[in-house]
């Protein structure tokens, strides 16, 4: 056995460069969200992912019934839907969340914003 580490003064591997969060700008939602350009449907999605903060997969899984509560003002975000497998399942991070509604949102919410 060796009385040393042969491993010492070896650099560690490589694991490259840390994922970028992408984002939009406030300059570049404002430009967005009264496009005409963009199909209403997707305009709404953008807007509830910014306000909420809510990845694609965890809106789909909403239900808006229960996970939407208008009178206390929050959103449930507790699960996902995996495409590839067509189910729902916990969200990425496994941790449910209550966000906020935002004033600005809620008429797009109760269907009122045109």
């Amino acid at each position: 056995m060796r009385d040393d580490n042969p491993a010492d003064g070896v650099a560690a591997p490589d694991t490259g460069a840390k994922k970028a969060k992408t984002y939009l700008w406030p300059s570049e939602f404002l430009s967005l969200v009264p496009c005409e350009l963009v199909p209403v449907r997707w305009r709404r999605l953008f807007a509830i992912a910014v306000y909420t903060y809510a990845r694609a997969g965890e809106q789909a899984a909403l239900d808006w019934s229960s996970d939407v509560d208008l009178d206390h003002g929050t959103i449930h975000i507790h699960r996902s839907t995996d495409r590839t497998r067509h189910r729902t399942k916990a969200t990425k991070s496994d941790a449910a969340r209550r966000i906020p509604i935002e004033p600005e949102l809620v008429p797009l919410l109760k269907g009122d914003a045109r």
